[in-house]
């Protein structure tokens, strides 16, 4: 059914932010398209202040697709190179 390939390095934008629990679930954004993903609780321990509008850079990251034409991402830590404030510009956003 489905599989998974890891993408060496991914910039992406959160266009939707849903805590739930502990975890956020999240639709992302790329020049390719859109993709839902989950973000790891330690993430959003790190990085707290993750919303709507901020920047994720992430490497090595695993793309699930359940089909041929859906793409999920599970953002852990070790994935997060860095993660830009929503609004910010300049060497000052980095959350």
């Amino acid at each position: 059914k489905g599989h998974q390939k890891r993408v060496p390095y991914m910039i992406t934008l959160v266009k939707q932010f849903v805590l739930c629990s502990e975890a956020a679930f999240v639709t992302l954004k790329d020049p390719y398209g859109e993709m839902n993903g989950t973000i790891h609780p330690k993430v959003l321990a790190e990085y707290p202040n993750l919303c709507v509008g901020c920047v994720i850079v992430v490497r090595k990251i695993s793309v699930f697709n359940p089909s041929e034409s859906s793409h999920y991402l599970n953002v852990t830590l070790d994935n997060v190179v860095h993660i830009f404030q929503a609004g910010r510009k300049g060497p000052g956003s980095v959350l």
